[in-house]
């Protein structure tokens, strides 16, 4: 019985990471349209842009989940971050 416990709660640990999106996936899905590149801006400028929200304008129905992932990502591929990402994906 306890092996079933512990099975069950691994399972529902790892199942819920599996369904969560990259900022990646979520940057190339709802925000290309901007036309911005992770590298067009630098860490503390994506900082801002998150803090004003400035990604309602061009990503539409990110959650707040979303955005934390979407943040780390763009400061993550900024153009002083040490890998920069220049893909728009569009």
């Amino acid at each position: 019985m306890a092996r079933l416990f512990v099975f069950l709660v691994t399972l529902l640990i790892f199942s819920g990471s599996a369904f969560a999106e990259s900022g990646r996936d979520i940057y190339a899905t709802k925000c290309g349209g901007c036309g911005k590149k992770p590298a067009d801006k630098v860490s503390i400028q994506w900082n801002r842009w998150v803090e004003k929200k400035k990604y309602e304008k061009c990503c539409e129905g990110v959650t707040p989940d979303e955005v934390d992932a979407l943040k780390n990502y763009l400061v993550s591929h900024a153009a002083d971050s040490d890998q920069p990402e220049g893909d728009t994906f569009n």
